[in-house]
C-alpha cells in the first residue's frame, strides 16, 4: 500500500507518484529555480535598463561636453548624427523626424516633454552693453537683441551654489505669467550655456525712487497723482495673481 504524503507548505495531499517533497502549486511557488515567465521578465527588464543606460550616457554626454565631437561650431549639440546649436532644436528633430536617440537603444522619442519655446532664448541672440547695476546673483546689463530691441540682462554668476541659482530662474517662472502695462515684462532665458541670463523689459529711466528724488522740484501734482495710479494699477494686479511684492 502506498504510502500518502503531505505537502510540507499547503498541507495538502501529495500525488501518487508526484517524485517531489511538495505539491505542484507550492513547487512552483518555493522553487529556488525561476520559471520560464520569470526569466523572461527578468530578461525584458535587463533590456530596458540597458537601454535606459546607453540614453542616459547619450544625454550626460551633452551635459558634460556640448560641444565635442562635431563637424562644424554651428552644430553644438547632439546624441548621434545631426548635431543643432541649441537642446529645443535637437529634442524637436528627433521627436519630428522619429530618429532614434542612439543606434545601440534603438529607442524613438514619442512623448517629448517640450519648454515654452516663447521664453527661450539663445545667448548669442543678446548683445551685452553698459554696466546698469549689481544685484544679489550677479550683474544687471544694457542689452540689444537682434531686432534692435533695448532689453535689461540680469546675469547669474557662475560660482553661486545651485540652489541660489534654482532661486534666481524662479524669478523668470513668477514673472512669465504677468501681463499687464505697469509690470516690468520678462522676454526671456538664456539657460543654453553660463552665465545664465534673464532677459527683462528695459525701463530707461532708472529705479522710480532715485527718479522722484531727483525730479521733485519740478514734477506737478498731476503727474505724481498719475505715477500713483500707475502704482496702484500693478500692485492691484499682483494682488489678482496672488502676488505678495
Amino acid at each position: 500500500m502506498e504510502q500518502k504524503m503531505k505537502c510540507p507548505h499547503c498541507k495538502g495531499q501529495l500525488e501518487p507518484g508526484f517524485g517531489s517533497q511538495s505539491c505542484k502549486t507550492c513547487a512552483l511557488m518555493f522553487s529556488s529555480e525561476p520559471s520560464t515567465s520569470e526569466v523572461h521578465r527578468d530578461q525584458e527588464r535587463k533590456e530596458r535598463l540597458s537601454k535606459f543606460e546607453s540614453i542616459r550616457h547619450s544625454i550626460a554626454g551633452i551635459i558634460r561636453s556640448p560641444k565635442s565631437a562635431l563637424s562644424s561650431s554651428a552644430n553644438m549639440y547632439r546624441f548621434e548624427g545631426t548635431g543643432f546649436s541649441n537642446i529645443p532644436q535637437l529634442i524637436d528633430h528627433h521627436y519630428t523626424t522619429k530618429q532614434v536617440i542612439t543606434k545601440k537603444s534603438g529607442v524613438v522619442l514619442l512623448n517629448p516633454i517640450p519648454k515654452d519655446k516663447k521664453w527661450i532664448l539663445s545667448h548669442e541672440d543678446v548683445t551685452l552693453g553698459e554696466l546698469l547695476g549689481k544685484g544679489n546673483f550677479g550683474e544687471v546689463y544694457k542689452g540689444t537683441l537682434k531686432d534692435k530691441t533695448s532689453v535689461a540682462v540680469k546675469t547669474c554668476k557662475e560660482d553661486l551654489p545651485q540652489e541660489l541659482k534654482i532661486k534666481f530662474l524662479q524669478e523668470a517662472k513668477i514673472l512669465k505669467q504677468y501681463d499687464h502695462p505697469n509690470i516690468v515684462k520678462l522676454i526671456g532665458v538664456c539657460t543654453q550655456r553660463q552665465p545664465v541670463y534673464i532677459i527683462m523689459e528695459l525701463v530707461s529711466g532708472g529705479d522710480f525712487l532715485t527718479f522722484l528724488r531727483r525730479k521733485k522740484d519740478e514734477l506737478k501734482l498731476k503727474q505724481l497723482v498719475k505715477f500713483s495710479l500707475d502704482a496702484a494699477a500693478g500692485m492691484l494686479y499682483l494682488e489678482s495673481k496672488n502676488c505678495i511684492h
